[in-house]
């Protein structure tokens, strides 16, 4: 895991902060858009039908 040092100027350190809370926003929606393909890969390998997959989509989103 990488670490990342903030430089010294506080318009750099808020930029920075911003990049990197921008950052962890997309993974966390990333994060969670995979998590809905690994529901649906395990939903479609156990044949539930369509209604099924409807609920639980409902339940996910």
């Amino acid at each position: 895991m990488k670490t990342y040092k903030l430089l010294a100027q506080p318009h750099q350190n808020s930029l920075q902060s911003t990049q990197l809370s921008n950052c962890l926003q997309i993974m966390s929606v990333v994060r969670t858009r995979l998590q809905v393909l690994h529901e649906l890969s395990i939903i479609s390998s156990q044949d539930i039908n369509i209604k099924g997959i409807r609920d639980i989509l409902s339940n996910v989103l």
